[in-house]
């Protein structure tokens, strides 16, 4: 017996009107999304796939992109349950690098053919709770874009507005903050005492 989701999954019109709105480059809403993510059957499935690389190819053809990870530090305040980093982890090895080791490791990813720096970090004490903290990672990431062509992006933490602002005047393309999950209940698990 069917159900009507079923027969709704089972329609190609469905899938072909969907294929067409994404490849027009109209932007998927939530029922788009579910209804693509439901599919089974193994033709419909191809039709997707062959549809995104056609959209792939348009926006970026065949060419790989690279990044190049760029750990800056291993000193974390937080005790994330999940993560290495964490303050509490005494195998964890420590350091912090020093801007000329930053942009002497930036210019030689650079150097070996990247396309985005990828400048990690925990959430470094170092920067974030002291007074003149927020100004040393600013200039860290200025000294970077002057060393460098390449766009890079940075994920230090949590950072307040005003850094942001800083940061994005000192050059950064991207600024990545992970939350993990949106469930507070797991976010509590996770992020223990944030």
């Amino acid at each position: 017996m069917f159900t009507e989701r079923d027969v709704f999954l089972q329609d190609d019109s469905n899938l072909t009107s969907v294929l067409a709105k994404a490849h027009q480059g109209f932007a998927l809403d939530v029922d788009d999304i579910l209804y693509l993510l439901h599919l089974e059957d193994d033709d419909q499935l191809q039709e997707l796939y062959d549809t995104a690389c056609k959209i792939r190819d348009a926006y970026f053809g065949k060419d790989i992109y690279l990044y190049g990870f760029l750990y800056l530090s291993t000193y974390c305040q937080n005790s994330c349950a999940f993560c290495y980093f964490g303050r509490n982890n005494s195998n964890c090895i420590r350091y912090r690098k020093s801007s000329d080791e930053i942009i002497h490791a930036a210019r030689m990813l650079q150097d070996s053919g990247v396309h985005l720096l990828d400048l990690t970090m925990g959430e470094d004490p170092y920067f974030h709770n002291r007074s003149q903290g927020s100004h040393a990672l600013v200039q860290m990431l200025a000294d970077v874009r002057a060393a460098t062509s390449l766009p890079f992006m940075i994920s230090p933490g949590v950072l307040p507005y005003q850094v942001l602002q800083d940061i994005k005047a000192a050059g950064v393309s991207w600024y990545a903050c992970y939350q993990e999950t949106y469930s507070r209940e797991l976010f509590k698990r996770l992020r223990c005492g944030q």
